[in-house]
């Protein structure tokens, strides 16, 4: 741990701009996080599906994307959902997606996902062995038990296992179960046995938690340890200072600071573009349901994805949460569709009914910042001195988290990174995506 006196900012409180400013903490920075909500973790870090999955991490654009996506179409529940907006930039977000729906870029993008997953889920180990020796409380309902994706048909079953051959190089584990060995794992499950007739994939290195919590106990160390923070503030631009280095303006005036970390999300795109960076980022909308746990036999002990409906069943203590469905937005103004929140509702009543208090749900929507290939962007700024990246993970944010913000630490501080940095940097990226 290095110890100096440079000044950090960072402009995002969600959980990849905490995990971020705790890492720099660690490495003796003065931090203060600039956060446009009166609190920690309340955009779309604050009721995320709950996984912690370095197994699911393949990159959207698939080569059955484009079919499925056409099939889906033509649904008013399906998980995916397309909304054009008068937005160029929109418009080549899309077409550098569907571009990317081979198999050559899907592997090869599913490889570079693992490398950050594999290593995340190391450093959110580490975080909570971290808590243990120094005695700081890190509750967030989080469970080590593994992640049980079920399906309705055994071919789909075969396919995916085959997609995933690549797992075991990461030294991750994943076992294809009969029905019977899947109820063995989720009694639960027995309610409908139709959702799972196909089998299942159990992947046991997977876990499942509260990300708002995870985020909220991190800041509070962090806060202990030095890092301050600055809620309801707008950052209203990212500009050079009389030195040439970037500082955002806030109110007004700019805030003097050795360097920046822009881990805004989807609002970062905005910032950048300022600054000339068009960032290949666009909101992805998610849904999530969260209630009461009414009876313990009828509700998962273990996070369940049901691939038939891409949708994930988390518990979380005493709670359960449903999240899913993707809309590929037109802004991040749109507001709450309860059509789709009866999506959750059917489902969650589809695979384990009778199992929580219908008059305890929560609703919530939030948008993804999603990368054309998934893939996020981690490291500095090209052509910005004092500018570093952090964005663009995605549904991944918090499988993510601790990973992408400890290589970001390690770049700045000009350390061997742990793993190879080549897939996220901002400026390699933006190169290849211009030719």
């Amino acid at each position: 741990m290095s110890s100096h006196e440079s000044q950090a900012v960072v402009i995002g409180g969600g959980i990849i701009g905490v995990a971020s400013a705790w890492q720099l903490a660690r490495h003796g920075y003065r931090v203060t996080i600039l956060e446009r909500r009166e609190d920690i973790a309340l955009e779309t870090s604050f009721a995320n599906g709950g996984q912690i999955s370095p197994s699911e991490v393949a990159p959207w654009s698939k080569p059955e994307t484009i079919r499925l996506a056409l099939g889906w179409m033509l649904r008013a529940n399906a998980p995916f959902r397309l909304r054009l907006a008068a937005d160029t930039h929109q418009w080549r977000w899309l077409w550098n997606f569907l571009s990317r729906c081979t198999h050559r870029a899907n592997e090869k993008g599913f490889h570079r996902l693992l490398s950050l997953a594999s290593y995340s889920i190391a450093e959110i180990r580490h975080v909570r062995d971290t808590a243990r020796q120094e005695g700081w409380d890190l509750d967030y309902d989080g469970s080590q038990e593994g992640i049980l994706r079920i399906f309705r048909n055994r071919a789909a079953l075969e396919r995916e296992r085959d997609s995933c051959a690549c797992l075991g190089d990461w030294g991750m584990e994943m076992r294809a179960l009969t029905p019977d060995e899947c109820l063995a794992i989720e009694p639960a499950l027995a309610a409908n046995p139709e959702n799972f007739r196909g089998g299942g994939l159990f992947t046991p290195q997977d876990e499942g938690g509260d990300a708002h919590l995870f985020a909220r106990a991190l800041w509070e160390n962090a806060k202990a340890s030095g890092v301050r923070a600055r809620f309801g503030v707008e950052v209203e631009a990212l500009e050079r200072n009389g030195s040439g280095r970037i500082v955002p303006r806030v109110r007004g005036e700019q805030l003097e600071c050795d360097l920046v970390v822009l881990a805004a999300g989807c609002w970062s795109r905005e910032l950048a573009l300022g600054l000339g960076i068009s960032l290949p980022l666009w909101p992805v909308k998610g849904y999530s349901l969260t209630a009461e746990i009414t009876d313990d036999s009828r509700a998962p002990k273990i996070s369940i994805t049901d691939e038939e409906r891409r949708t994930v069943f988390t518990r979380l203590g005493s709670r359960i949460r449903v999240a899913g469905l993707a809309e590929v937005a037109r802004s991040t103004n749109e507001g709450f569709d309860p059509g789709r929140a009866r999506v959750l509702v059917h489902n969650l009543e589809h695979v384990f009914p009778d199992s929580f208090d219908p008059g305890t749900m929560h609703f919530w929507h939030g948008y993804r910042p999603m990368m054309w290939d998934s893939i996020p962007f981690i490291g500095k700024a090209p052509g910005c001195d004092g500018l570093w990246f952090n964005l663009g993970h995605g549904s991944l944010g918090w499988s993510f988290s601790m990973g992408a913000a400890a290589l970001l630490a390690q770049l700045i501080d000009n350390e061997d990174p742990a793993i190879d940095p080549a897939p996220y940097d901002p400026q390699q990226r933006l190169q290849s995506l211009r030719q």
